[in-house]
C-alpha cells in the first residue's frame, strides 16, 4: 500500500513539469525579441540565452549563443547558468508549453533574473533575427 502511494505520487510530480512548489505563470517574467537584442549587445557576457526545445530542433537551428537545456537536462549545478546575471529561455513560438516549464524549473534552482522570451525563435525570425546552427 505504501509502495503505491508512494509511486503514485511520484508519478504525479514528473508529469507536472511546470508546477514547482509555489511558482506559478504569475511569477514569470516575459522578454520581447527587442529587449532580447538589447540585452545581448549591451551585456552579451552576462546573459545567457537557454534553448528549451529538443536536441534536434536546437541542431536545426538556435538564436545565435544559446545553450540547450530542455527540461530533462536543466540541473542545479549549471556553471554557465550560475555564472550569469540574466538567463533568457525560449523555445519554439509563442505556445511553447516548454518555456515556461523551463524558467520556473530554473526558478525553483534559485536562479536569478529568469525571463521568459515567449515568441521564441518564431518570433525571432519574424524580427529579422537570424539563427545558426550549433558549432561542432
Amino acid at each position: 500500500m505504501k509502495t503505491s502511494i508512494w509511486l503514485s505520487l511520484s508519478l504525479i510530480l514528473l508529469t507536472a513539469p511546470g508546477c514547482y512548489f509555489g511558482i506559478n505563470d504569475e511569477d514569470l517574467r516575459n522578454i520581447s525579441a527587442a529587449d532580447v537584442r538589447e540585452r545581448l549587445q549591451d551585456e552579451p557576457d552576462t546573459t545567457v540565452l537557454v534553448d528549451a526545445r529538443s536536441p534536434g530542433e536546437f541542431v536545426s537551428g538556435r538564436i545565435p549563443g544559446a545553450l540547450s537545456r530542455p527540461l530533462p537536462k536543466v540541473t542545479r549545478f549549471d556553471r554557465p547558468l550560475s555564472d550569469s546575471e540574466m538567463i533568457i529561455v525560449y523555445g519554439s513560438d509563442f505556445n511553447d508549453d516548454r518555456t515556461p516549464a523551463v524558467a520556473k524549473r530554473l526558478m525553483t534552482y534559485e536562479f536569478k533574473k529568469i525571463r521568459a522570451f515567449r515568441g521564441g525563435v518564431a518570433r525571432w525570425t519574424e524580427t529579422d533575427g537570424t539563427l545558426t546552427a550549433p558549432e561542432e
